[in-house]
Order: structure tokens, then C-alpha cells, then sequence
């Protein structure tokens, strides 16, 4: 292919891509791999080389969801994992996090129901290579230019790496005053734009898990909540939106009136108190998903998410996977030694 390069960009020649063009002609539109819920994959899957913005208001389960999508990549695809989450805690609280999800059961021993230090060893063992736990050194903030080269040097040592996660965007140091003469706007755009060259420079997969900014109060039917966010609502300003190839919103609904939960204005069913509400606000490249909300249902005895409203746990795509590969390693597997 002919170019002609300088500092920063190079021209490439559209007719030397001519037999790109025919292999896209081909392969027609593509979705990504699977979430792991099926229901879920007809509005999102996830396309290497592509941005995640996931977020909401704290504590509205957006951390909890994407960290389940990481484990079901890893269960269905082996893709390992660069995560970045103080918010979550040190780094074997994450781990233990990972850990409980993987199992579908509370990992504190003074939990009922919680794993064994058998499960444990074995869960830690088959997770281990699949996910790097990034933390701050002696209390130094980290910068994006951390992170990147954090990953750089353990993929040229140990191999690649599919997925960055920065959960929050707000706990990695941003100077943009030096270079930006303090705008903050325009180092956000620079910065996301940076993110979104790596994903496709190096075909993975770079999740900002961020907060909104302040938003107002409403009262519909009598009960006071936050609505659904916009993009533009993400604190920071609108470039999280300009820049964004997909958008994930996480909404929870408000607590029960009088023992009764909100309606749903779209289903006219109410909402249930473990109810995560997605809304798909951006979609990049064609094919990926579309926009639109779905609901997933939190099941805290399995620290797990769940398509069914009824609140039966249904084996996501995932777990079937799994069980179905434990199945086909062990002679005579008993009920112990399944994973979930």
C-alpha cells in the first residue's frame, strides 16, 4: 500500500483498497463477541478496536455489570483483562471480586452459602492469567501514559492483552494545564482521543467507567429520582460524547413508595428493586448493536446479573460454556466439582 507520512499522519490512497473493500463487501455487516447474555447481545456486543464509555450515577451498578462482561469475554473468548478500579478497593479486593462472580457465590466466609477455600484456589488459578490488576505505586497518582505503558510492557513480556479498564475516569491524574492552558474541555478531547487511537491501533477494547455530573431531582408519579443521563451530562462535558464509539448509560430505578416500585412508562410494569436499566445512547462501527434500554436484574446471593424479571437465574451463555468445558475435562465430574 503506498503512503506518504509525516509527523502525526500519513495519506493513504483509496484505490490501493480495493481488496479491503471487497472483503468487507463479503463479510457483510458483524456484530462483536458476546456480552454473555443473549438478550443483551441484540443491543450490544463488543468489537475489538473499538471505546466503552460506561456510566451513571454512583452506585448505580455500572462498575458491577462491566466487570461481569469482562469474566463472560474471558469464559467464551480466553480474553484477558488490564483493569484499573481503586474505587473497587487494593488490589486483591478486585481480585476477590472477580473471584465471587466467577463462582456465582459470596466470597466472605462469613456469608452463608460463601465459596470454599477450594473454589477459592481453583478460581484464583484459572483467573490469574487473565487478569492485571494496575494500581497506584506508593500512594504517586497514575496518568493515562501510566496505564498505556503499564500494558506495552507486560504485553511484550507475557503477551496480549484485550481489554483496558479505567474505573473512574476521575481517579487518574489529568494535567491540563501545562499543555491545555487549563481547558479542560480541550485536554478531554485530546486525552479520549488518544484512548480511542490505541484501541485501534492495538485491536482491544478501552473502557472509561465514569460519573455524571450534577444532576436535578425529578417527581414523576410521586416518586423523587434521578432520571435517565445523557452524554452530555457526563462530568467533563459533551467531548465524552463526541468522542465515544459506544455508550453505555446504567440507571437504577427509586426506592419502593410505600412498598410499591415506579412503573415502567415503556413496559407499564413496575420496576423491581434489583433492576439495572442499560440504555445503548451510541453504537460504533455499524453492526454492533443498536439503540435502545434493557433491563438486567442483580441476584445478590450470586453477586450476578440475570436476563429474567421473574427472578429465576437462567445459565447465561457463559456459564453453559463453562459447564459444558469442565464437563469435557473431568471423567467423572460430580457436583462439587462443577464451577457454578
Amino acid at each position: 500500500m503506498r503512503t506518504t507520512q509525516t509527523t502525526g499522519g500519513q495519506l493513504i490512497y483509496p484505490r490501493d483498497l480495493l481488496s479491503q473493500l471487497e472483503e468487507l463487501h463479503e463479510q457483510g455487516l458483524q456484530k462483536g463477541v458476546s456480552t454473555g447474555w443473549p438478550g443483551l447481545d441484540e443491543y450490544i456486543t463488543l468489537k475489538p478496536g473499538t471505546t466503552f464509555y460506561v456510566y451513571g450515577q454512583p452506585f448505580s451498578g455500572k462498575s458491577e455489570w462491566w466487570f461481569e462482561v469482562l469474566l463472560n469475554t474471558t469464559c467464551l473468548q480466553g480474553w484477558k483483562h488490564a483493569i484499573f478500579s481503586p474505587e473497587t478497593g487494593a488490589a486483591h479486593n478486585i481480585m476477590a471480586e472477580l473471584i465471587s462472580k466467577y463462582l456465582r457465590k459470596p466470597f466472605y466466609r462469613n456469608i452463608p452459602g460463601c465459596i470454599t477455600i477450594e473454589e477459592l484456589y481453583r478460581a484464583h488459578n484459572e483467573l490469574s492469567e487473565h487478569f492485571l490488576i494496575i494500581d497506584a505505586k506508593d500512594d504517586e497518582p497514575l496518568t493515562l501514559d501510566s496505564i498505556f505503558n503499564l500494558v506495552a510492557d507486560h504485553e511484550q513480556q507475557y503477551g496480549r492483552i484485550d481489554t483496558i479498564t479505567i474505573d473512574p475516569w476521575n481517579e487518574l491524574e489529568h494535567d491540563f494545564f501545562e499543555r491545555d492552558g487549563g481547558r479542560q474541555d480541550i485536554y478531554l478531547e485530546r486525552a479520549l482521543g488518544r484512548i480511542r487511537r490505541n484501541a485501534i491501533k492495538y485491536n482491544r477494547i478501552n473502557c472509561i467507567i465514569t460519573h455524571i455530573a450534577n444532576q436535578t431531582l425529578i417527581e414523576t408519579d410521586g416518586y423523587r429520582c434521578y432520571p435517565m443521563p445523557s452524554p452530555r451530562e457526563i462530568a467533563g462535558g459533551q467531548a465524552f460524547y463526541r468522542k465515544g464509539m459506544n455508550i453505555v448509560a446504567a440507571w437504577r430505578p427509586p426506592a419502593p413508595k410505600n412498598g410499591v416500585m415506579m412503573t415502567n412508562a415503556e413496559t407499564g410494569q413496575p420496576f423491581r428493586e434489583n433492576e439495572l436499566v442499560l440504555e445503548i445512547q451510541k453504537f460504533k462501527p455499524k453492526g454492533v448493536g443498536k439503540r435502545g434500554r434493557y433491563s438486567m436484574y442483580y441476584d445478590v446471593h450470586r453477586n450476578s446479573y440475570s436476563e429474567d424479571r421473574a427472578g429465576q437465574f437462567h445459565y447465561s451463555i457463559r456459564e453453559r460454556t463453562q459447564l459444558q468445558l469442565t464437563n469435557q475435562s473431568l471423567q467423572n465430574p460430580t457436583d462439587d466439582d462443577l464451577p457454578f
